[in-house]
Formats: structure tokens, sequence, C-alpha cells
């Protein structure tokens, strides 16, 4: 559009052969109020859409607080009753599916932002997605099970942008797409490579809790205790660590 603007000034003024027709200039403004319009338009959407990414991170810190102060309540308290510690863990669950949510939502608002400004391929001749854009592609795919589809998008992802802070979800869904096909040895090794690589990522707990889950199926019950424990002392906050703790007292 710019070069179409540019053209016809150029042809306006400095054409000594002909004149532009009234109907050229008319045509002229139209193409510019035009551009103009789209211009303003994208750039209110764009706008919009980072209010908005700003919003669903202060929300999910805030559920993180609330999250923490919960669990802290529920761990120093010695004197609460049955229902009671059972309506805490029932809004520790609801703020946690509202965390995950939350989380979804950042990443879909990512994803749309890279979509308004799609970043310019080595060869400079086509546009590759962004990172966020393409975990949204890989999840998409694996909620469909079309789990190798998925994980090319996923793999794709941590080719194009190895520092990324979105490549531990990558392989966190990578490894759940294994686990999902039943593939235990392909799925232990992601978790493990999640949990070596990213050692402070927010997905390592329920990777670890998800490798020891595996270990148990496969009868390395000794191995598996270890991981639960790991999950209890790192992270005594996660809820992995609640869970991992209900197993090991079911397995004495």
């Amino acid at each position: 559009m710019t070069k179409r603007i540019a053209a016809l000034f150029i042809i306006a003024i400095t054409s000594q052969a002909c004149f532009a027709s009234k109907s050229d200039f008319d045509a002229l403004r139209t193409d510019v109020a035009a551009s103009q319009r789209r211009a303003i338009t994208s750039d209110s959407i764009q706008r919009l859409q980072i209010a908005q990414l700003a919003s669903v991170s202060r929300s999910i810190a805030d559920l993180g607080d609330s999250l923490r102060a919960m669990n802290s309540r529920l761990e120093s308290s010695r004197t609460m009753t049955h229902s009671e510690i059972a309506g805490i863990k029932q809004d520790i669950a609801r703020l946690q599916d509202a965390s995950g949510q939350s989380e979804e939502r950042l990443k879909e608002i990512r994803a749309t932002l890279e979509d308004k400004a799609p970043v310019v391929a080595a060869d400079s001749v086509s546009t590759a997605p962004g990172p966020a854009r393409l975990l949204q592609l890989g999840k998409d795919q694996m909620t469909r099970r079309s789990y190798s589809t998925g994980r090319a998008a996923l793999n794709d992802l941590m080719t194009r942008y190895p520092t990324s802070d979105l490549v531990p979800d990558a392989i966190f869904e990578i490894a759940q797409s294994y686990r999902a096909e039943n593939n235990l040895n392909s799925a232990d090794s992601a978790y493990t490579d999640l949990a070596l690589r990213f050692p402070n990522s927010p997905r390592v707990p329920s990777a670890l809790y998800k490798r020891a889950l595996i270990l148990q199926s496969l009868q390395r019950q000794a191995q598996a205790r270890q991981l639960f424990q790991e999950v209890v002392r790192r992270f005594p906050r996660s809820p992995e660590a609640s869970l991992a703790q209900e197993r090991l007292g079911g397995a004495r």
C-alpha cells in the first residue's frame, strides 16, 4: 500500500508526459484514508492486547500469592478440624485451576501478538511464527491426538528459539504426548531432560512427579520413592508435593 501511494505521488509530481486525473487523486485520497484507518485500528487492537497481557500477568501473580498464603496456613495450623482442612484444600484447588487458566490465556495473548508482528525468517523470504504461536500450534495438535505433528511444532520452537522462556513448556508438552501414547521410556527421558536443563522452571515439580509415576508403573519402586521425596524436599509448597506425600504415605 505504501509503495502504491508513493508511486502515485511521483507520477503526479514528476511526470511531464501526462497529468493525473481527478479520479486518480480521489483514489489516492481514499487509499490514504483507508491506510490510516487500518493503522489506527491495528494499533488500537495491539494496545488492547498488551493491556490484557499485563492484566493476566498481574492476575497470575495475585493467584500465586493467594496459593502460597493458603498453603502456609495449612502447614502451620495444628488445631484445624478435618472439615476446615478439606475446605482450604478445595480453595487451593480452585485457585490452582484459575491460575492454570490464566497462564493458558497469557500464552494465547502472546501468540496473538506474535501473529501481529511476525518474525522474519533467516532466509528473508518467508515469515516464521513466534515461540508462543508454535507452542499453541503444538498443543492444539496434541488436543486432536496428532502427537507427532504437535511434537514437530514444539521441536521447531526449540530449534528456532533455543533461548525462549517457553522451551521448558515445549519439553513438558513433548513428554506429555509420549505419555499419552504410552511411550513411557521416551516420556521419562523428556521429563528428565526438562528437570536437568531447567531446574528452576515452574514445570519441574510436575515433571518430577510424573516421572515418579512412570517409574512406579514400571515397578521401579525405589527410584520412584526417591523422586517423590525430592519433590517434597525441593518444592514443599507445590501441589505436587502434597500428592507425592500421599504416595509416600501409601507406600509405607
